[in-house]
């Protein structure tokens, strides 16, 4: 007994781990609120150079100072390495992105409920069946305002 939150439903959160999805993850904290990846170096490159990327949520709301980016770098010659904090505008890129995607999966989110609103008002739908098909109909681009109130495009 107890409240129970759930990252999926979490716009800013799972836009961060699609954002960054091409990393390995060290630290996925949705409950502190931090994503941290793994040294990440491209296939490429062969200066021994690679990143590390922590995610600080200062916020639930899609807002600029929602996130915080924080890009590490590590180079390493002849069994020597050396991290340093960066700061570059990767910092923001990242963060706009996600803030974008974020914004993006709301919307989308929104239209959900919005149709699914509609489509339960206008068929009284109480099967919970049909009501998962139209979910799939609309997250499939398929579902319109028209289609929800019986006509066909």
């Amino acid at each position: 007994s107890g409240n129970f939150d759930f990252a999926s439903s979490n716009s800013l959160w799972r836009a961060s781990l699609d954002t960054i999805d091409f990393m390995p993850l060290a630290s996925a904290n949705y409950s502190g609120g931090i994503i941290v990846t793994d040294w990440y170096s491209d296939e490429q490159s062969a200066s021994g150079e690679s990143v590390k990327i922590s995610i600080r949520f200062l916020s639930n709301e899609i807002r600029a100072d929602a996130v915080d980016v924080t890009i590490f770098e590590k180079i390493c010659s002849m069994n020597n390495c050396k991290t340093n904090k960066v700061k570059s505008k990767l910092e923001k890129e990242l963060k706009l992105a996600i803030l974008k995607k974020a914004t993006l999966f709301e919307k989308d989110a929104f239209m959900i409920g919005y149709f699914f609103g509609l489509i339960c008002k206008e068929k009284n739908l109480n099967d919970k069946k049909e009501l998962w098909l139209k979910i799939k109909e609309y997250k499939n681009g398929f579902l319109s305002i028209a289609r929800c109130t019986g006509k066909r495009d």
